[in-house]
C-alpha cells in the first residue's frame, strides 16, 4: 500500500486541526505499514510533523520567514510544482488530498483519489462565509469527483449527503479522529481559582456572545468564576461592549496558549463549556476527557454523537438551559465527578491509532 499526500495543508498550517490530525494519521500508518505513506511536497513548518518525527522521515524541511504570507504563498507554489511531479511519476496505490485543490489533479491520475471533508458549516451559514465562493466551489467539485470521501462524523456525512443528494452514500465514510493530551504535558500558569473553559473561535455559528449574556447573571452571583477564552484571537469591538457593559473586563479574558499551557488550563478549570451551533466533530472535547475535566456541551451537531453520555447537554438557544446547566456543575461536586468518570471512559472509543487503521482498511477497498 502506498499512499500519496498533497502539499496543500501542510504548506499553509503550522498549527491546526487538519495539520494535526494528517499528521497523527501518518505516523500511526507508518508505525503500522512502514513505507506505506508518500509525501508530495518538500517544505513544510507544520509543527506537528517535526514533533512526531515524520519531517526527518520524509526528509521535510522548513522554509524561511514562514510567518510572512508572501513565503507561503512561494513555497505553496514550489511544493505544488514538486506534488504535480509526485503525482505524474505514479508511484502510489492512492492519493489523499488534504484540502480542495485545483479541479487539474482529478486529470493527472486515473488512480483512486480521496478527500476528506470535515464539516458542512460553509454550506450550512453561507453568510458567515462571503469570500469563500471558491472554495466551496472547491469543495463541491472534489466531493463529486473524488472516488472516496472521509467524514469526522457521522453528522458530517448526513449534512453532506443532504446538500449534495447525487453523491452515492457508499462512497462516504465514516472515521472518527482522536483527540486530547499526553500526560507528559505540563506547565507552569497563573489561572483564577474557578473558571470555565472556552476554547477556539467566536464566530457567530459558534454561539459565544449569547453564551456569554446567558451567563451574566451566574457571574454576578459568584463573584470569584471567570471565563478563560483559549484561542480564538483577541476579543472583538463587540465582545469588549457586552463584556464592559456587564462589568466583567476583570474576569472574562482572552489567551494564546502553547499546547502545554491549554492542557494545564484544562485540568484546572471548573468546567469545558461548549455553546457551538455547528462542528464536524469537537476536539476540544476529547481534550477535556483527557484532562479529567466535566464537559458542558450543546446538545446540537455531532455533539451528542461524539460525547454521547459523557457531558451535561444544554439548548445552545435557550438562555435558561445554558445557565442552568453551569449552575448544576458549580454546585453539585457528585454530577462532576461522575461527568469526569464517564468522560474517562469516553474517551477509550477514540484513538489515533483506531482512526488510522479504520483509513487503511478503506483505502484497501479501492486499491
Amino acid at each position: 500500500m502506498k499512499i500519496l499526500f498533497d502539499h496543500d495543508v501542510f504548506t499553509y498550517q503550522e498549527i491546526g486541526g487538519i495539520a494535526r490530525c494528517f499528521s497523527e494519521l501518518i505516523g500511526q500508518m507508518e508505525k503500522r505499514v512502514p513505507g506505506s505513506c508518500r509525501m508530495g511536497f518538500k517544505f513544510t513548518n507544520t509543527l506537528y510533523l517535526y514533533e512526531l518525527g515524520l519531517a526527518e522521515r520524509f526528509g521535510l524541511c522548513h522554509y524561511p520567514f514562514g510567518n510572512h504570507l508572501w513565503a507561503k504563498q512561494l513555497f505553496f507554489r514550489i511544493n505544488r510544482f514538486l506534488f504535480h511531479q509526485a503525482v505524474r511519476r505514479n508511484d502510489f496505490d492512492l492519493l489523499h488530498l488534504t484540502f480542495y485543490p485545483a479541479p487539474e489533479i482529478r486529470e493527472m491520475t486515473a488512480k483512486p483519489i480521496a478527500v476528506t471533508v470535515h464539516d458542512m458549516t460553509p454550506e450550512i451559514y453561507p453568510e458567515l462565509f462571503p469570500d469563500a465562493g471558491k472554495w466551496i466551489a472547491a469543495k463541491k467539485f472534489w466531493c463529486h469527483h473524488a472516488d472516496l470521501i472521509f467524514t469526522d462524523s457521522a453528522h458530517t456525512k448526513m449534512d453532506l449527503l443532504r446538500i449534495f443528494p447525487d453523491i452515492p452514500p457508499e462512497k462516504v465514510h465514516r472515521v472518527y479522529i482522536s483527540g486530547g493530551f499526553t500526560s507528559e504535558l505540563n506547565a507552569e500558569l497563573e489561572v483564577p481559582e474557578s473558571y470555565l473553559l472556552y476554547v477556539g473561535g467566536r464566530q457567530n455559528y459558534k454561539n459565544f456572545l449569547p453564551m456569554l449574556s446567558a451567563l451574566i447573571p451566574v457571574f454576578h452571583e459568584y463573584e470569584n468564576l471567570h471565563l478563560i477564552c483559549a484561542g480564538g484571537g483577541i476579543f472583538t469591538e463587540k465582545e469588549k461592549e457586552v463584556i464592559r457593559n456587564a462589568g466583567l473586563t476583570e474576569r472574562i479574558i482572552q489567551k494564546n496558549l502553547n499546547e502545554a499551557a491549554l492542557a494545564q488550563l484544562y485540568k484546572q478549570a471548573a468546567a469545558l463549556i461548549y455553546p457551538s451551533l455547528y462542528e464536524g466533530f469537537g476536539i476540544p472535547i476529547l481534550e477535556a476527557f483527557s484532562c479529567g475535566l466535566p464537559v458542558l456541551l450543546s446538545d446540537r451537531s455531532c455533539f451528542p454523537e461524539i460525547a454521547g453520555n459523557a457531558a451535561l447537554y444544554f439548548d445552545p438557544e435557550n438562555a435558561g438551559s445554558i445557565e442552568g446547566a453551569v449552575r448544576r456543575i458549580l454546585a453539585e461536586p457528585e454530577l462532576r465527578q461522575e461527568l469526569v468518570r464517564r468522560g474517562d471512559l469516553r474517551l477509550k472509543d477514540f484513538s489515533w491509532e483506531k482512526s488510522a487503521l479504520e483509513l487503511m482498511e478503506i483505502y484497501r477497498q479501492y486499491i
